[in-house]
């Protein structure tokens, strides 16, 4: 994996860029790396590593959620970087609940 100083200026891009939403996506997942590339350094996240699957908001009112795929250290930089441009993650904007894509919701949770 590469530092910090790149792993932030490539969440900034994919902020920029609209490949990771300002917000709060609309789910997100955690677990074992399934080979999928990540978002924001585009490397393959292997079953080794802590794979964060988000969910974002579909583009326009017809579409459907993206699902992307981001490394732990990665994940952090994405928030690191909300937070430095001031882009709180309030519960309001969407799901809060973190959880294993495999293992069901506690019972209440959706």
């Amino acid at each position: 994996m590469t530092d910090d100083a790149v792993l932030a200026r490539r969440a900034r891009d994919a902020l920029r860029e609209g490949r990771l939403p300002l917000g709060r996506p609309v789910r997100v997942w955690g677990g074992p790396g399934g080979g999928d590339l990540c978002i924001v350094c585009g490397t393959p996240v292997s079953a080794d590593e802590i794979d964060y699957e988000l969910a974002l908001p579909p583009a326009d009112s017809g579409g459907s959620a993206t699902t992307v795929h981001l490394h732990q250290g990665c994940f952090r930089a994405w928030q690191i970087e909300l937070e430095r441009l001031d882009a709180p993650l309030s519960r309001e904007s969407g799901a809060g609940t973190i959880r294993h894509p495999h293992r069901a919701a506690p019972e209440g949770a959706e």
